[in-house]
């Protein structure tokens, strides 16, 4: 048995480190994965051909640039096999599995699970970084995106689960210790003293000791002992509170015009869905939605078989497209006529898309609404309105999460609001 230390302000750092090793336990090498850059150019029409064999580290392309990887990988060797394929570059990539879509790659998505059998393999890429939320977002070199090469990897199940088992319970008693006491964000942080273990709630201190005993087991008795003392942890939980029920949809906001053209908007669209259906098909209860006709056409003229999939999805009931408008419109720029035809073609293509309208004006992102929108939106057949943005003012906080929009012809909608302290954009 090992001891037990009596100091709380030693088990975060203990607990980081011992999550630090458990990412490192998840993935182990199998083999490099020759690439060959096959085309390049500014767009994907005007690509280049091209045979340059990609020699880690490799820079490729310019500003959204279009790049097309060949990967040169015997599929025969691990037919059956569960393997995994790393795509480490600066861009965002597409993996190409026999010419469809499969899964997008970008900082955050490093790694999927090839199918068991497979023929081609290939990335087509667009020279861009965009994540700029991410950690490891670095942009691009100077030189263009860093290709730091493919490889196939094996996935250790136990790890991966344990990993996301304890980094849940990791960040969930971060937060009970910053909201015991402002002063435990520098001890968190590992850059200050801790504050006395008496300014900390039970609840907290309870948790940093299971968390403390899970990394014992897993010294002591390795990683099997630590799974079953962190569902044990879980199992614990007491069920008090409000019973709420409750559905979690994944959604993606995609700026179709942002920092770069309308054609990247719509690789994006391609990258966004083929990773939606790759999750969908690893995962039965995962549910989606998602906004902008526009995209959905961007996806049926570049890749119509990845869309076929979708419409499947959606005829599934696990796919919802929603949110009333064509595109996720500006509200202060465009006058109300524009708005108004906005809503008519988004709601046209919502209705051909999943044969109903949308009943929800989704629109997250936006900046400001003009005062027309409760009285265009009720004409078009939406009676609820969705945004967030206003979760960031700092000055004049939004006063209310949910409420009655009342336009100026009198026209009422349902409103919500996500904000920083309640759900901000999720």
């Amino acid at each position: 048995m090992l001891p037990k230390h009596h100091l709380h302000q030693l088990i975060p750092r203990r607990l980081a480190s011992a999550l630090e090793r458990l990412r490192a336990c998840v993935w182990s090498d199998l083999a490099e994965v020759p690439c060959i850059l096959e085309s390049e150019g500014r767009t994907r029409a005007e690509a280049l051909r091209r045979e340059v064999p990609a020699r880690p580290p490799f820079h490729w392309g310019r500003v959204f640039g279009f790049g097309r990887f060949r990967l040169e990988l015997d599929a025969q060797s691990y037919a059956g096999k569960s393997v995994y394929l790393r795509w480490q570059d600066q861009a965002e990539g597409t993996l190409y599995v026999d010419g469809v879509p499969y899964f997008g790659f970008d900082v955050a998505h490093r790694e999927c699970r090839l199918p068991e059998s497979f023929g081609d393999l290939a990335v087509e890429s667009c020279c861009l970084q965009s994540a700029i939320w991410h950690p490891e977002a670095t942009g691009l070199d100077p030189m263009g995106s860093r290709f730091e090469g493919a490889k196939l990897l094996l996935r250790d199940d136990l790890a991966w689960d344990a990993y996301h088992d304890f980094i849940v319970l990791y960040e969930l008693v971060e937060q009970w210790c910053l909201a015991d006491n402002p002063r435990a964000a520098e001890w968190w942080r590992h850059s200050g003293t801790m504050p006395q273990a008496e300014m900390l709630s039970h609840p907290t201190r309870l948790l940093l000791r299971r968390l403390d005993e899970a990394v014992d087991a897993w010294e002591r008795d390795g990683m099997p002992e630590m799974k079953a003392l962190l569902t044990e942890i879980y199992q614990a939980f007491p069920a008090s509170g409000p019973s709420i029920r409750a559905v979690a949809t994944g959604h993606a906001h995609i700026d179709l015009v942002w920092l770069w053209p309308e054609r990247v908007g719509e690789l994006k669209a391609v990258h966004t869905f083929s990773t939606v259906n790759y999750l969908m098909e690893r995962y039965g209860d995962f549910r989606f939605g998602y906004s902008q006709p526009a995209s959905y056409e961007a996806v049926e003229k570049l890749e119509p078989k990845l869309m076929d999939s979708v419409r499947q999805r959606i005829k599934e009931g696990r796919w919802e497209a929603v949110g009333a408008m064509y595109v996720e419109a500006d509200n202060l720029l465009p006058c109300g006529e524009a708005l108004a035809r906005c809503l008519a073609i988004g709601q046209k293509e919502f209705q051909a898309l999943q044969g109903t309208l949308s009943p929800p004006l989704w629109l997250p992102d936006g900046f400001g609404f003009s005062v027309c929108l409760p009285q265009v939106m009720k004409l078009s057949g939406a009676d609820y309105f969705f945004t967030s943005k206003q979760g960031w003012n700092d000055t004049v906080p939004f006063p209310f999460t949910s409420f009655v929009w009342r336009g100026n012809d009198g026209s009422e909608v349902i409103g919500h609001v996500g904000t920083e302290w309640v759900n901000y954009y999720n």
